[in-house]
């Protein structure tokens, strides 16, 4: 007969209990809270005849290089504004979360800088026609 025996107690979690402070600890929250927050400011500035125009930079439509560095070299410190504004914003969420700032920041900002590229890529005037031309040449000749 085999016997099965527990050594520790202490390994075994408890359930959590729900209550008011699932309202900071859940990530669900903290989308609800961070959106909520956003769209008051929003509002606030529009209230007072502000806007966040400023800092909602976005790759504008090019067609070489030049004009897509011409585009960043004009409105980096927007970019960069707009970075450490949503650094801002998350990392007191993802900190309340359980999770370490300092592993959080530099994920953000490679994966801030990647989507500026992707959204860069999508701007340029040849991927439309590019990408809709078939990749195979035809067989008819």
């Amino acid at each position: 007969m085999s016997r099965i025996e527990v050594e520790s107690v202490g390994d075994l979690t408890r359930p959590e209990r729900s209550g008011w402070h699932e309202l900071w600890r859940k990530e669900d929250w903290w989308a609800i809270w961070l959106g909520l927050a956003i769209v008051i400011v929003g509002y606030l500035l529009f209230a007072t005849g502000a806007s966040l125009r400023w800092v909602a930079v976005t790759p504008a439509k090019w067609s070489s290089l030049g004009q897509l560095a011409a585009h960043f070299g004009a409105n980096i410190w927007r970019y960069v504004v707009q970075l450490l504004l949503w650094l801002a914003v998350f990392t007191p969420a993802v900190g309340s979360l359980g999770f370490k700032s300092r592993d959080f920041v530099p994920a953000f900002t490679l994966l801030y800088v990647l989507s500026v590229a992707i959204f860069a890529i999508g701007q340029w005037s040849e991927a439309r026609t590019t990408w809709s031309r078939p990749w195979w040449p035809s067989s008819r000749v």
